[in-house]
């Protein structure tokens, strides 16, 4: 669950930045990034594999006495026999409740990577006002993602930000002098090179939120970006209630499993360590989340 609220948030964060821009005559190209590529993505694969064999575990131990039976009898009766112990049941309820939803949401999760793909084409920009539209886009300018998030990070830090408000407006027109393509450090190779270094070398670190440091910037005295700001706070209280139940019924789990181990129960020991290690996961990355959002942005 903190894998695809995680990933749910960065894909609201990239939405809001674009747009953002667009408005003021900025177009920022988004680098194309696979799930293959992606951690977090490899993470929940691995959850959804990893939980297969405990399932069918669980089901031939229930029904072990009727898969013994069904090994020395006839293939003719293998069927009515696995039906009178339920064991087809239990793997129907096993498929439909939990390996069908979560086929269906890594698909869906899978084309949300794109994050160009779900943006408004520009077709529709000139619908309503052909050649206002053109005139609009003649003035825009254009900057790649790996340039602006080396900016972001430098720029925009704690130590480099400078008290006092700003409007959003002044913070996106000094991005654009700085890492915009027509900007004259931009213009030489020598600078050219430099950006793109630093630049992919931060992209690397997928699940870092670097549109949180321009939009949640505390600085901001923009209407919009008070509300934006005030709600993405509440919004990040409404994913805590989740995480907080997953860990709450992880603790839960190992505390069971310590007990039956202190009593003798040593089978429980692997149990312990699959079920610390999702807690440290779903702890790290729930802190990952809040600390991206809130502290980078302070």
């Amino acid at each position: 669950m903190a894998v695809s609220l995680m990933i749910a948030a960065r894909m609201v964060l990239n939405h809001r930045l674009y747009y953002q821009l667009l408005k003021h005559d900025l177009l920022i190209s988004f680098e194309p990034l696979l799930p293959s590529q992606d951690s977090l993505f490899r993470l929940l694969l691995w959850c959804l594999v990893n939980a297969l064999p405990h399932f069918i575990m669980n089901i031939w131990l229930a029904h072990r006495e009727c898969f013994h039976l069904v090994k020395l009898g006839d293939l003719a009766s293998s069927a009515e026999k696995l039906m009178a112990a339920n064991v087809l049941h239990d793997a129907h309820q096993v498929a439909v409740f939990y390996f069908i939803p979560a086929v269906v949401f890594l698909i869906f999760l899978f084309s949300s990577y794109d994050t160009e793909a779900t943006l408004l084409p520009l077709s529709k920009f000139f619908e309503d006002d052909f050649e206002a539209s053109r005139t609009v886009l003649n003035r825009v300018r254009f900057m790649r993602e790996k340039h602006v998030v080396d900016y972001v990070q430098k720029e925009l830090s704690p130590q480099a930000t400078a008290t006092g408000d700003v409007s959003i407006g002044e913070i996106f027109k000094h991005l654009a002098e700085a890492v915009a393509t027509d900007a004259p450090v931009m213009r030489t190779q020598q600078g050219l090179r430099a950006a793109y270094k630093n630049g992919e070398e931060r992209s690397q670190v997928t699940w870092t939120m670097w549109p949180a440091r321009i939009l949640l910037d505390p600085r901001l005295c923009d209407k919009d970006a008070i509300i934006f700001r005030c709600v993405w706070y509440v919004f990040l209280g409404v994913l805590g209630l989740p995480l907080l139940f997953v860990l709450y019924c992880l603790s839960s789990q190992m505390f069971k499993d310590v007990l039956d181990v202190w009593n003798g129960q040593m089978s429980d020991m692997a149990g312990i360590v699959i079920e610390l290690g999702h807690f440290i996961i779903s702890g790290h990355l729930s802190w990952m989340l809040y600390r991206r959002t809130i502290s980078d942005a302070s």
